[in-house]
């Protein structure tokens, strides 16, 4: 049995999930989910999160979590001979991607964040199969995956802001991406395009779509897709609808444009990927995207 702490929002459990199913598969075992994290408690400065999981086909053993008996013999035993050791070998400590992940034995605790689709290249098309939705869309979803669908030439373009502006901790390790990136951002994909701005229709998801109608001006139609009716787990299955996109320094939105399996697509990511200087993020983005 593979076990994996799972914390962060919905896009940092599915690179989580993504890279202990790809290690559980090498390893013919089962994957576990420690659900700890999502106990009520969570580390001072961290955005407070839900397990999201749930709504995709994921192939995962029981979820453990605090709530369970606290006697538990697999995650006691797990910890008691894994824990430390493991924390030390496989707590990425940076972006890069670090082949010895895969490496590990049956029974091993994994914590960590492992943003790079290396983790899991070799299993994309199970990884891809886990990561579709349970149910169908709802019925606001369904409306725009009809109208996305029905696009000549549709990109997604999601802006992320919510606590990367208003968590003072978040915003100093992350930062947002500028106006200037997505005008930057557009320009370069109307290019690649070849096309006229007017035969592309631009779907726009945000968690906050007020600052996105106040500062993005483009002369592509523009629908702008987030609601309060459309959960995280159905914009992902939006935007992975969308033909080409233009992401921000999120792994809400990458995972949108990975989901997208289709031949010849269009990515641009942010150059700048987190204000930290200094941090590698080469491995994060798939080399075939444009990074600007």
């Amino acid at each position: 049995m593979i076990t994996v702490k799972l914390k962060g929002g919905l896009g940092n459990q599915m690179f989580q999930y993504a890279c202990g199913r790809h290690i559980s598969m090498r390893r013919k075992t089962g994957l576990t989910l420690d659900l700890s994290s999502y106990s009520g408690s969570h580390a001072r400065g961290d955005t407070p999160r839900q397990f999201a999981l749930d709504a995709f086909n994921i192939d995962a053993g029981t979820q453990i979590s605090e709530k369970q008996p606290a006697g538990n013999p697999y995650l006691s035993a797990a910890k008691k001979a894994y824990g430390k050791i493991l924390q030390m070998l496989f707590g990425d400590r940076s972006l890069r991607f670090d082949p010895k992940i895969l490496d590990a034995r049956d029974g091993a605790y994994l914590e960590g964040f492992w943003q790079s689709e290396k983790y899991f290249k070799e299993i994309e098309d199970a990884i891809r199969k886990e990561f579709t939705l349970k149910k169908p869309l709802g019925s606001t979803a369904a409306l725009w995956a009809e109208k996305i669908r029905a696009a000549g030439t549709s990109v997604s373009l999601h802006i992320r802001r919510g606590d990367y502006v208003t968590n003072s901790i978040t915003h100093s390790y992350h930062g947002t991406c500028s106006k200037e990136y997505y005008a930057r951002a557009y320009a370069e994909m109307i290019r690649r395009l070849g096309k006229n701005p007017e035969a592309v229709e631009l779907f726009i998801f945000s968690d906050d779509i007020p600052w996105a109608k106040e500062n993005l001006s483009f002369p592509s139609q523009i629908y702008f897709v987030s609601d309060d009716a459309i959960p995280d787990y159905e914009e992902i299955a939006l935007m992975s609808i969308c033909r080409h996109h233009i992401i921000a320094n999120s792994s809400f939105s990458w995972w949108g444009a990975w989901l997208d399996a289709s031949e010849g697509k269009i990515v641009i990511a942010p150059e700048i990927w987190n204000a930290v200087r200094g941090m590698d993020t080469t491995d994060l983005v798939p080399s075939e995207w444009i990074r600007i």
